[in-house]
């Protein structure tokens, strides 16, 4: 009753003017319906939000799972490059301290060697 909202609110205007608007609204119908249907298209709108943003996630963690393989692909490619250089200079090095040793073994001199093979003296000295 009026009487029990002034005691309550003890004559608080502000509380007393909330509590009456709030009681003209939730008595008109179509106010009513008006709010419920707002809250309704809240509730929609916040679930619609939230699977959108999972699957902006998923997405976003796809795409990155891809660049990630493709970064892995194109670094084991590198590797694979650096590796393959590796083996490739080495077996040439192993070439020519073969080759600068037939050489010294046929009496060949140390700077006709390191000319003919690219190794140091050193190298011929100790192949």
């Amino acid at each position: 009753s009026e009487v029990e909202m002034k005691v309550l609110t003890n004559n608080d205007l502000h509380i007393i003017d909330a509590y009456h608007e709030f009681h003209q609204f939730t008595s008109d119908p179509q106010t009513r319906e008006l709010a419920r249907r707002r809250q309704l298209y809240m509730v929609e709108y916040g679930m619609a939000m939230a699977v959108s943003k999972r699957q902006g996630r998923e997405e976003g963690r796809e795409e990155g799972r891809e660049e990630g393989r493709e970064e892995g692909r194109e670094e084991g490619r590198e590797e694979g490059i650096v590796e393959e250089r590796a083996r490739s200079e080495a077996k040439l090095h192993a070439d020519r301290v073969a080759r600068a040793h037939e050489l010294k073994q046929h009496g060949i001199d140390y700077e006709t060697i390191a000319i003919a093979t690219g190794l140091s003296i050193d190298e011929i000295e100790h192949s």
